[in-house]
């Protein structure tokens, strides 16, 4: 979905990118939560890209820290901070989004 969308749109230099964040994000709603559904949104402006990925958990994720050598994963949210612009959460009482924007354009 996000690969055909950015094509569609002629934003082919942001589908490596955007394509890893939306896989690291919706990974944590699936390992980090007791739902194994993400909702995801592409919102394009005309100089960025903003994606919502969407759980059925209020619980904020743990902002990016250092890996821990013992255990496989844990880099996720590193790396969307790494490659997004801008990123955040916004909950609700009963989920939470976790989004973020990728300027059109760059790299």
């Amino acid at each position: 979905m996000v690969r055909s969308s950015l094509e569609s749109w002629g934003w082919d230099d942001l589908i490596d990118d955007a394509e890893l964040m939306v896989s690291e994000l919706v990974t944590n709603t699936i390992v980090h939560t007791d739902t194994t559904h993400a909702i995801v949104a592409l919102h394009r402006h005309p100089d960025r890209l903003r994606v919502e990925v969407t759980d059925a958990s209020p619980l904020s994720p743990i902002r990016p820290s250092e890996p821990d050598p013992n255990r496989l994963g844990g880099l996720g949210l590193k790396i969307v901070a790494a490659l997004a612009l801008d990123w955040g959460v916004r909950n609700t009482e009963r989920s939470k989004t976790v989004w973020f924007e990728v300027a059109a354009g760059a790299q």
